[in-house]
């Protein structure tokens, strides 16, 4: 491992009472600050489902029974076999889709462009019935908060979840 973090913070109602930060930075002898930055890998799908879950409950219209077809335009055409896939069905992992994980590979692959490729997408499992894990399906999943939020993914984990945190 290239890299390790931990963090301990201790509260008391609102106010930080104790706060520590130390990685294998101290051990190269770099300071590790509220600045510093780690890479978070897989730890991006919570903060994805927290964005979205966020979203959904702050918005009197959807819920996680919502169809994903009913948060995008009109024209929209998923993996074909999916037309019926829930919010909660992407974030549990139970589109049945295989992850296409060499896609993301593709330069020109971005999270607006992704739902373009969906139709060349196979289920391999029933909808709703199997967890299949996929990156892709998250990939998505942050398109459809930038699609409730107006804002790019980027943005709103910024002012939903770590700017309420300050």
């Amino acid at each position: 491992m290239d890299s390790w973090f931990n963090r301990q913070c201790c509260k008391r109602r609102s106010d930080t009472v104790c706060q520590r930060l130390w990685s294998n930075q101290c051990i190269r002898r770099k300071p590790v600050t509220s600045k510093t930055l780690f890479q978070i890998g897989s730890l991006s799908k919570a903060f994805g489902a927290t964005l979205l879950v966020k979203q959904l409950d702050d918005n009197q219209n959807y819920n996680l029974n919502t169809k994903v077809k009913d948060l995008m335009d009109s024209g929209f055409n998923f993996v074909p076999g999916r037309e019926e896939a829930t919010v909660v069905d992407i974030l549990a992992h139970r589109m049945g889709v295989p992850d296409h994980t060499k896609l993301r590979l593709d330069p020109s692959l971005t999270r607006e462009n992704l739902q373009g490729r969906f139709k060349h997408m196979n289920s391999v499992k029933s909808l709703g019935k199997s967890f299949l894990y996929s990156n892709m399906m998250y990939g998505f999943a942050t398109y459809l908060s930038e699609k409730l939020g107006g804002h790019t993914w980027e943005e709103l984990v910024e002012s939903e979840i770590f700017r309420p945190l300050e």
